[in-house]
């Protein structure tokens, strides 16, 4: 079983690698910011569903949307809502994708069009 650093809840190699790489206040700022709930992001499937619908069914739900600032249309919520729309009707009909805004930009630049063949040479599976 690995050794949780008690502190901040990761392991203690990872704990302590940070501290011999970076200075103590640097290292416990990086700690403290991991420990901070982040927004979950989330793209809507524009191919499928107008955005100005599955947003406006989105308030209905209670969701808190906010657009962020980024070269392609992506949104956030608060982070204690991410199980929810995990477990709403829009995620089961495809609607929305939660997805970092930085795993998607690169596919939005391609410009990919439906009918056209892409090849991903990502390592790892996910979305793009």
């Amino acid at each position: 079983m690995e050794d949780i650093d008690p502190r901040y809840q990761l392991p203690s190699a990872f704990v302590e690698r940070l501290f011999t790489i970076f200075p103590t206040q640097r290292a416990e700022s990086i700690l403290t910011q991991m420990a901070e709930p982040v927004p979950c992001a989330f793209r809507i499937n524009q191919l499928r569903f107008a955005a100005a619908q599955v947003l406006d069914e989105m308030a209905a739900e209670g969701f808190a949307v906010q657009q962020l600032d980024w070269p392609l249309p992506w949104y956030a919520l608060p982070p204690g809502q991410r199980e929810q729309l995990s477990a709403s009707q829009l995620w089961a009909d495809g609607k929305v994708y939660v997805q970092s805004p930085a795993s998607g930009v690169v596919a939005g630049m391609l410009e990919a069009a439906p009918g056209m063949e892409v090849l991903d040479l990502c390592a790892a599976p996910g979305g793009k």
